[in-house]
């Protein structure tokens, strides 16, 4: 997955919810003069990195939202919303990225929404026990160790985002259910801590009995990951949908 979106719990480090994204290409974009839809990608030092024909991509399988981290940021913290007690406030810690502040921005105009609280670390700060985000920096440091498709010059990346998302939640409930806080010291997991489980699970126990999104409040986005509704543009449609009717 090229891109996405991860809300924790940084007091218990439980994992609350994630989303996908499509980001474009990263660099500085330049458009070069006598190459019609090339484009320059430099980096912040002024070099050259790569040319590709962009226009010619982005006319097939259509220009990615700009915004697209500010939207998923939305949609995560509306999904949580949801779910706190009424008029209780959020807190929300964040690196730097400004797309977090232009999310809760338009999130504040909603009167519905109860005051939320954001502190911003930086992202240069020591990624130490003592930082605010160690719960998300472990997280990614975890996901990149266990799943090669997050790896950097990786050739196991993800070809569709639905599977991207779906190794996700494998993940998430093996963090949050399964693994523990120390392996020598606590067994507490951090579903025990938050109190959804009073003892952690086991896979066995977890694939024990079949669940199905009909007894589960699910919101559109997750309930969209189980229908596997998440598009790869690249495979324009040629996506299995997940529709059998034992599934619901």
């Amino acid at each position: 997955m090229r891109g996405g979106s991860f809300i924790e719990s940084c007091s218990t480090q439980a994992r609350r919810a994630r989303t996908a994204i499509r980001p474009r290409a990263r660099g500085w974009q330049t458009p070069l003069r006598g190459k019609a839809g090339s484009v320059e990608l430099r980096n912040q030092q002024g070099e050259v990195r790569i040319i590709w024909q962009a226009t010619e991509l982005e006319a097939r399988l259509g220009r990615p939202d700009p915004q697209a981290l500010q939207h998923a940021i939305a949609a995560l913290l509306r999904d949580l919303v949801a779910r706190l007690p009424p008029g209780r406030p959020l807190c929300l810690h964040s690196d730097d990225h400004p797309a977090y502040a232009r999310a809760l921005r338009d999130l504040r105009r909603d009167p519905r929404v109860p005051p939320i609280h954001h502190q911003v670390t930086s992202s240069k700060q020591r990624r130490t026990t003592s930082n605010p985000l160690f719960p998300v920096n472990l997280a990614d440091l975890r996901i990149r160790h266990g799943q090669a498709n997050h790896r950097r010059e990786t050739i196991a990346f993800s070809k569709r985002l639905q599977a991207a998302m779906e190794r996700m939640a494998v993940f998430t409930v093996w963090v949050n259910c399964i693994k523990r806080k120390s392996e020598k010291q606590d067994e507490t997991t951090a579903a025990m801590q938050v109190g959804l489980l009073a003892r952690p699970l086991s896979w066995s126990r977890i694939l024990r009995r079949r669940l199905f999104p009909g007894h589960w409040k699910l919101s559109a986005r997750w309930r969209a990951y189980y229908e596997r509704k998440v598009k790869t543009p690249a495979f324009e449609g040629r996506e299995a949908r997940h529709t059998h009717k034992h599934a619901f």
